[in-house]
């Protein structure tokens, strides 16, 4: 923990919610960095390093699931920061599995990439390469009002012009519920149920 100006950053901080429903043993789920004012929270940020090891699709979803819960519980900033190479980057947003492309030529983005155009990832109704990795995540928490939709702002992109595909790029989005926030139960849901 560490004073920032009167707030508190923590990293490694349980997630609230989640671990209120989390039983058992093993680690409670947890978010990479958050900004306290006393105890409100102010700022949750999610991070992922695309380096050597290829970047899971599951795992940026999953941090995108615990952002919207806390940005929609709390009403504070939640952010999702990716950071590496330029072209391992790249490679990710051109991967099927970051696209979900569908039939009709149509993409299914899980954030803006800044070039196409996203309405915002369904949890409620994924494509169908998606509902196994759904599954999988929504499961565990069948008692959680799950968000219909995650919808990401544009990215915030630096360097964004002048970098080379070995250069290092950081890219941000700004994690929102929706206008007109609509949730399931998993347990109540034809595919997690």
């Amino acid at each position: 923990m560490r004073n920032v100006g009167g707030n508190k950053l923590m990293s490694e901080h349980n997630h609230p919610i989640l671990t209120e429903h989390t039983t058992g043993r093993g680690k409670r789920p947890k978010i990479d960095f958050v900004v306290l004012q006393d105890d409100n929270y102010l700022l949750v940020l999610e991070a992922k390093w695309a380096g050597r090891t290829a970047l899971k699709v599951e795992d940026i979803i999953w941090d995108l699931i615990r952002l919207e819960l806390m940005a929609n519980h709390y009403n504070c900033d939640a952010l999702f920061l990716l950071a590496g190479q330029k072209k391992k980057i790249q490679k990710l947003f051109h991967s099927p599995a970051f696209q979900a492309p569908q039939d009709n030529r149509t993409f299914r983005p899980i954030l803006k990439d800044g070039v196409h155009r996203s309405m915002g990832m369904r949890l409620d109704n994924p494509p169908t390469q998606r509902i196994g990795v759904m599954k999988s995540l929504l499961t565990k928490y069948p008692n959680i009002e799950m968000p219909s939709k995650i919808s990401s702002g544009k990215p915030y992109i630096f360097p964004k012009d002048e970098c080379g595909n070995n250069d290092f790029q950081v890219y941000v989005w700004d994690i929102k519920p929706s206008n007109h926030r609509e949730s399931f139960l998993a347990k109540n849901h034809n595919l997690y149920a």
